[in-house]
């Protein structure tokens, strides 16, 4: 994945992902565990989207303690911080994937739109609780609040740079403020 996030889906050859794996280039032993260079980067891309359902994993009923902002930070931390270990994932999504589309299609659905699903049902469920505002449409105060998470984590990724330079705790304490008020009562 490093390889294909760094030089490209198209330009990585097989020799070098051999090479990168320890084998040696060029003697086919890429080919003993995966039938092509293509079922290589969808056993990478499958990884990736593991690690990252581990944001949708975090049971809500250990959070029902935290006031809204506690818990804002927490699920806005893990998020950034998930977003950023998972570079190579954005790179490779914005950049090599437009002849797979179905691979595209897979990796929108099981990452941004279940991303954006899961925040809105937490949301819901806090408006039930009355910790969000009733009138709340939660749909989309989810794509705004996921939406700055997600422009960043991209722009860093094709980048190398955060916008305007702001680190990860001014950014979380920021965001935690802005979503609190949109969503408060």
């Amino acid at each position: 994945m490093d390889l294909f996030a760094e030089r490209g889906y198209a330009a990585t050859t097989v020799a070098e992902i051999e090479r990168a794996a320890g084998l040696t280039p060029r003697a086919s032993g890429m080919y003993r565990h995966f039938a092509s260079k293509q079922a290589v980067l969808e056993a990478g891309l499958a990884d990736q989207v593991a690690a990252l359902e581990s944001l949708h994993a975090i049971d809500e009923g250990q959070l029902d303690d935290l006031d809204l902002r506690e818990w804002l930070t927490l699920l806005g931390r893990v998020g950034i911080g998930q977003l950023a270990e998972q570079r190579a994932l954005i790179r490779i999504l914005y950049r090599d994937l437009d002849p797979f589309p179905e691979l595209v299609e897979s990796l929108t659905e099981d990452l941004v739109r279940a991303g954006y699903r899961d925040f809105a049902a937490r949301l819901a469920a806090r408006q039930r609780a009355g910790v969000v505002r009733a009138d709340l449409d939660v749909d989309a105060a989810a794509a705004m609040a996921l939406g700055a998470v997600v422009n960043r984590a991209v722009l860093a990724a094709m980048l190398a740079e955060t916008p305007a330079g702001v680190d990860d705790e001014r950014f979380l304490a920021t965001w935690v403020e802005s979503v609190a008020r949109m969503v408060e009562p």
